[in-house]
């Protein structure tokens, strides 16, 4: 691959010092790099061949931002812009997959949420309990799926469906790319667009002390 050298030096200013090598490997859209002694592999899932070259170009250079951005010239890129756009529109075309089975609470929680808040538009995503503390809830734009933490597997409804909606906020508004380069997922119209839930700000503080009190409970 001729340009990843080129992909490099329009990020960072200088030929890099070491080979840089493209590889695909296993089903799906991972993407990571791998640092050698001599080299540096970007490890591609397998759908990404089939994926417009400029693309996997603007998502070479998100991964060498995501280890070397403190000494990057340039953060944002037309291939960036252009990688990003297409992550954005992800999730619709993975919609049209057929999904599999899944939680029935998960399903009516969408079901609910997609109903009241979202005119009833909305694609299911890919929805599974995860064992978590560290995060609640969580929305994966590649996979189009949304994680929920089997914390809240006896919550009642209006906490679910308050994570449920946050999440699913994420799939609706997508994201917003700052200047240097950052994906903002949280932003104002976001947040103004959360305080929409009924009771918002009641339900959130139910649900920190459901968390408070299902992690004492794991302890115990």
């Amino acid at each position: 691959m001729h340009w990843l050298s080129d992909a490099w030096k329009e990020i960072f200013g200088v030929r890099p010092k070491k080979k840089l090598e493209l590889r695909f490997s296993e089903k799906g859209f991972k993407a990571f790099a791998v640092f050698m002694f001599d080299r540096i592999v970007f490890l591609l899932g397998s759908e990404w061949q089939k994926v417009d070259e400029d693309i996997i170009r603007g998502l070479v250079q998100h991964l060498l931002l995501s280890f070397g951005r403190k000494r990057a010239k340039r953060k944002v890129t037309k291939w960036i812009e252009l990688y990003n756009s297409f992550i954005k529109h992800l999730s619709d075309a993975q919609s049209l997959k057929e999904r599999k089975p899944t939680s029935k609470v998960l399903e009516e929680s969408f079901n609910r949420v997609n109903e009241e808040y979202f005119f009833g538009v909305l694609d299911m995503p890919k929805l599974r309990w995860v064992k978590s503390i560290a995060q609640i809830g969580c929305y994966d734009f590649v996979k189009d799926e949304i994680r929920i933490s089997n914390l809240l597997k006896d919550a009642p409804d209006e906490l679910l469906d308050y994570v449920m909606y946050h999440e699913l906020l994420h799939k609706w508004l997508k994201f917003k790319l700052r200047r240097d380069g950052v994906a903002l997922y949280h932003s104002r119209k976001f947040s103004k667009a959360e305080k929409k839930f009924w009771n918002a700000k009641e339900v959130e503080k139910e649900l920190k002390l459901f968390i408070r009190r299902k992690l004492r409970e794991q302890k115990i």
